[in-house]
């Protein structure tokens, strides 16, 4: 049974909401939905409003008693927006399904990547009535996904006939674009997948309208990814945990790693737990799924205290490896979970290094794309980290990566910065094993006949002088390493397509 959709009243909120970002070299906070608030015109006067806006307004300012959503005028409607980044055709339907429940007259638009609609199943659903496609380029921004959505909701603020803005989304990014809609008089609410908790969490306190659609069934990970107290670690395959809510206990986690440093407010709270419990040297620790990190620290703080242990110093970086995740498949699923959990698992656990001015180095090559044989030059192994699909993802997400041209030294920095900070889950990219590599390149040699089947089991220096080969006949840079000519050749092989970043180049030191 879905509780009746309805909002209190109408309150003034203050402006944006403290959220603290990431900005390489310089501390300090920022607001990533900034860009929201510039979208608004200060200069806008209430005949541009609307009625409909004007009197959701007032109403709020006399708390009037609101109406029931579905006691609204025929004639108006709510709107869905989707960040399709995130969101599978299933949670759309489901999303659309619970507020067509409250007799809403729903029309939904998809934001997401201009190739989305050459994909079948997108296809058929994009057809359907009162479905629209937003078509959002790749472009050299954090999210430009979160951007086209801000700017659409602004547009959407002041129209005739709305009556209520819906957002279908996993992150929280939108809090403060959120906020300043209802403070403008804009009814609006957000529908977060039941295991996101920690998001639905987080728009709730905030004081948005939330509700969670039902999670999928075979999201139970197999998988367990344990930091030792050697600042090592192992996964294994377990019983299928599935998470749940538990909100007594994350605030009563966060709220003593605060009181001792490991936390300011903000960012995830595995880091803060990962590094409490290899500081204060007390054994293994399950810290995938984070779920069970967090149960684990409740049931010692229930149990020992909250005195006596190790303050943080802001001295460690916490890494957990994953391989790409790639397109979701059955295999994976039945196996491990999720496509997420089987990255974990072939990531092969997570590892704890203390900072230092060779730190990025350090994890370079713990995650295989720097060594000291055919991969020993530090610029390559950069290029190659950070354009890594799940990697540039985060640097982006996080405003880590904001340019397409760095210094190499530049570079170093910023990832020293960011393996030690909070504001990322701590999840990285692997380099690509070398079997795959020569299995992917390989087949490209073959095709273009600088390498024959039989010697695909070749050695490294002649499997890599079959790359110089190839790349000089098709014009293509001549690379120093294994790993940046493998790069290279799958770049030029994959055809370039609108959703797909610009390669982040790395000059040499």
């Amino acid at each position: 049974m879905v509780d009746r959709l309805s909002f209190t009243p109408l309150q003034l909120v203050g402006p944006w909401s403290t959220h603290r970002g990431f900005h390489p070299g310089r501390p300090g906070l920022d607001v990533p939905g900034r860009r929201f608030r510039q979208c608004l015109d200060s200069s806008r006067t209430w005949s541009s409003l609307g009625p409909t806006a004007f009197l959701a307004f007032f109403c709020g300012l006399q708390h009037r008693p609101p109406r029931a959503w579905s006691s609204r005028r025929a004639s108006s409607r709510t709107e869905l927006l989707v960040d399709a980044d995130s969101s599978s055709i299933e949670e759309i339907e489901q999303a659309i399904s619970l507020l067509e429940a409250q007799g809403h007259a729903v029309k939904t638009t998809i934001f997401a990547e201009p190739e989305r609609r050459e994909n079948r199943n997108w296809t058929e659903f994009l057809l359907k009535p009162n479905v629209s496609f937003e078509a959002v380029g790749r472009y050299q921004k954090a999210d430009p996904n979160d951007e086209a959505i801000e700017c659409f909701m602004r547009k959407l603020s002041g129209r005739p006939g709305l009556y209520c803005m819906a957002l279908l989304t996993r992150d929280t990014d939108f809090i403060p674009a959120t906020l300043d809609l209802q403070a403008s008089g804009t009814h609006i609410c957000v529908l977060v997948c039941a295991l996101m908790h920690s998001v639905s969490g987080k728009y709730k306190a905030a004081g948005v309208k939330t509700f969670t659609l039902n999670a999928p069934e075979r999201r139970s990970s197999r998988v367990r990814a344990i930091l030792h107290d050697t600042g090592d670690g192992s996964v294994e395959l377990a019983d299928p945990w599935t998470s749940f809510e538990q909100k007594e206990k994350s605030l009563e986690v966060m709220k003593f790693l605060e009181d001792f440093g490991y936390r300011d407010g903000t960012g995830f709270t595995i880091q803060a737990a990962a590094k409490f419990w290899f500081a204060n040297s007390l054994g293994s620790l399950v810290v995938f799924p984070s779920q069970l990190a967090t149960i684990s620290l409740s049931d010692l703080v229930r149990s020992h205290g909250t005195r006596g242990w190790e303050r943080y110093s802001g001295e460690l970086a916490y890494i957990l490896p994953i391989s790409n995740k790639g397109k979701k498949r059955d295999t994976r699923v039945l196996k491990y979970g999720s496509s997420a959990a089987c990255a974990v698992y072939q990531g092969g656990g997570p590892f704890i290094l203390k900072k230092s001015a060779d730190l990025a180095t350090q994890v370079l090559k713990r995650l295989g794309y720097l060594d000291d044989d055919l991969n020993a030059n530090l610029t390559e192994a950069l290029r190659c980290f950070v354009n890594a699909a799940e990697n540039k993802k985060v640097l982006r997400k996080f405003g880590i990566l904001p340019d397409t041209m760095y210094k190499g030294q530049c570079m170093i920095d910023h990832l020293n910065t960011a393996f030690c900070s909070h504001i990322t889950p701590g999840t990285w990219q692997m380099m690509t094993s070398q079997e795959a590599l020569r299995l992917e390149v390989g087949t490209i040699l073959e095709k273009a006949k600088i390498l024959s089947k039989a010697d695909r089991g070749c050695s490294r220096n002649k499997f890599f002088n079959a790359m110089k080969d190839f790349a000089r006949n098709r014009h293509l840079p001549i690379m120093k390493t294994f790993n940046g000519q493998a790069f290279q050749i799958r770049r030029d092989s994959v055809k370039l397509s609108p959703c797909k970043r610009h390669t982040i180049e790395i000059e040499d030191y």
